[in-house]
């Protein structure tokens, strides 16, 4: 049982509102235009979305909280999801060239109901509904096509490497690329990683008692080059700063994210510097991303960062740092928070 007040039922309207512009112009309208026909399983999906509005609409003249029949909570998470994207890219355009505080807070605030509904049992406990993917009706590089069409920012940024060290990736690209991995690996149902990286220690452990200049000549670029050949073919590294660093890995399953990254933590670990008894360990925060995630590209990065920042904590007996940390559920919220590797 799912009960809704008259402000989450607006909420879950606005969402259907959304998800029907999001279904009529990434799937219904994009395989008509090539064939002139629809397939049984969109008018399928479409039957769906459209019986569970005219169930929500039905309420509109009540005031009082009401029990939405289960059978449509699928429907609903899935507006959730595609209202709260759509309100974030929202916010994102107006808020790019706002510096003010104040209204950079409120624009905020207009995710919050959003959010709320995402903290509810229901919103947990229910699959989303099952939408086919437009690589379902048509080839994969006319929608590709279609997709760049739409959206030219989906299209891949030319490589550029940092300014100072040119190994990595600079690190404007990765906003870009992660939103790029993100398009392509929905139309093909797959999954993106966002790591954050964050040497331990760097600045007591090596800039102290070497010194920067020293440290950026014998050690930064062996510790880049480890990351760049460790995933190079399979995604890219960023330089974010001295210590600080992401990476990239589209279309990886969760398992296979941790157990890529660790074999990156452990590289790290064993690398000997020219004349330095140091030894360089890192704190990597990983948050792993599906179709069906709520998250924006800037909170998926922001969620990396809280989990490196988590893997440099003790707890209990665990010391700290020299781990990965990453998000235990769906909500991605700091208490879901816990060291993966090593266990």
């Amino acid at each position: 049982m799912a009960i809704f007040t008259t402000d989450e039922r607006n909420t879950l309207g606005m969402g259907m509102h959304w998800q029907n512009v999001w279904f009529s112009s990434n799937l219904l309208t994009p395989v008509r235009n090539e064939c002139y026909y629809t397939a049984e399983e969109i008018d399928q999906a479409n039957l769906q979305i459209t019986v569970a509005r005219d169930h929500l609409a039905s309420f509109s003249q009540r005031t009082d909280s009401v029990d939405l029949d289960d059978t449509h909570l699928p429907v609903y998470k899935q507006a959730v999801i595609v209202g709260r994207r759509h309100v974030a890219t929202s916010i994102k355009l107006r808020g790019q060239n706002v510096h003010h505080g104040g209204i950079k807070s409120a624009l905020q605030k207009e995710l919050e109901p959003y959010d709320r509904l995402i903290e509810q049992e229901w919103f947990q406990n229910t699959p989303s509904m099952v939408v086919p993917r437009l690589t379902a009706f048509i080839s994969l590089q006319r929608a590709e096509m279609l997709l760049m069409q739409s959206e030219p920012a989906t299209a891949l940024s030319p490589r550029v490497y940092d300014e100072k060290f040119h190994i990595l990736q600079a690190p404007d690209l990765f906003q870009k690329d992660l939103h790029y991995f993100g398009s392509q690996c929905d139309l093909r149902g797959s999954f993106v990683a966002a790591a954050f990286i964050d040497i331990d220690d760097l600045k007591t452990r090596f800039n102290s008692p070497y010194g920067n200049d020293r440290i950026d000549r014998d050690v930064l670029p062996r510790f880049m080059e480890t990351i760049e050949s460790h995933v190079f073919g399979r995604g890219y590294g960023y330089r974010q700063g001295g210590d600080e660093y992401l990476v990239l890995l589209p279309s990886v399953p969760f398992d296979g994210a941790i157990r890529t990254l660790d074999e990156l933590r452990q590289k790290v670990a064993g690398l000997e510097y020219v004349n330095i008894s140091e030894r360089t360990t890192v704190s990597i925060g990983l948050c792993h991303v599906g179709q069906g995630c709520f998250l924006t590209d800037k909170e998926v990065r922001e969620r990396a960062t809280q989990a490196s920042a988590h893997a440099k904590q003790p707890e209990n007996d665990r010391p700290g740092k020299n781990c990965i940390a990453t998000y235990g559920g769906s909500r991605f919220r700091s208490q879901d928070l816990y060291v993966a590797t090593p266990a």
